[in-house]
């Protein structure tokens, strides 16, 4: 009995020590966890940041203004036109942010009196302030539908019209049921998913820019 009681505090200390070593590496990995969750969620950001740039804000949003063009909108064309890229040229030959055809800033230029230069359209400024410009002037023909004026941004005036006055593609000569290109189909789509994303983009730089 002597040696029995001798041994139990022994016992209790490691029960201790022991007790402490697991809540000190339970405490650790929960360091750990959260570190790694932080560095995720970092990652993630920077993800989307990359890609979906908020570029050229201050331009998008004087613009959209300027033309009574939502700025998420303009900034979700952008991003399916370009990707942000200035310099940009497509297979047909539009420019810019935008990608404005030469002849479509020619008109552009011609309604805005303004002289027209083809390189112009590689200036971030002059890009916006045209695609701002046409968008503007396709949401006011199409009475402020989206699908529309973004479908007529893609394909052209003409082949909107087209299918709105064809019962295939629209019910009631305003909005369209369908599109008849797959590629302005797509392109309409990628615009409205853009449009979501950077529609809360600018709820966060309007709540920044408030008095």
């Amino acid at each position: 009995m002597p040696h029995t009681n001798a041994r139990r505090p022994r016992r209790n200390r490691r029960k201790k020590q022991g007790g402490a070593i697991r809540a000190l590496l339970l405490g650790l990995c929960a360091v750990m966890l959260m570190g790694l969750l932080a560095l995720g969620f970092r990652a993630l950001q920077r993800s989307r940041v990359a890609r979906y740039p908020v570029l050229y804000t201050r331009e998008i949003q004087f613009y959209a203004l300027e033309n009574q063009v939502p700025a998420p909108l303009l900034a979700a064309m952008i991003m399916a036109e370009s990707s942000y890229d200035p310099n940009a040229v497509s297979g047909v030959g539009a420019r810019g942010l935008m990608q404005v055809m030469p002849e479509t800033g020619a008109w552009i230029a011609g309604k805005l009196d303004e002289p027209f230069s083809e390189q112009a359209l590689f200036e971030p400024d002059v890009s916006i302030r045209y695609g701002a410009w046409y968008m503007g002037f396709l949401l006011r023909r199409y009475e402020g539908d989206f699908t529309c004026a973004v479908a007529a941004y893609h394909a052209g005036q003409g082949t909107v019209d087209k299918w709105l006055s064809d019962p295939a593609f629209s019910a009631d000569g305003k909005t369209l049921s369908a599109i008849g290109f797959a590629s302005t189909d797509t392109y309409v789509k990628r615009v409205l998913k853009y449009y979501d994303y950077y529609l809360g983009e600018y709820e966060k730089l309007a709540a920044t820019q408030a008095p």
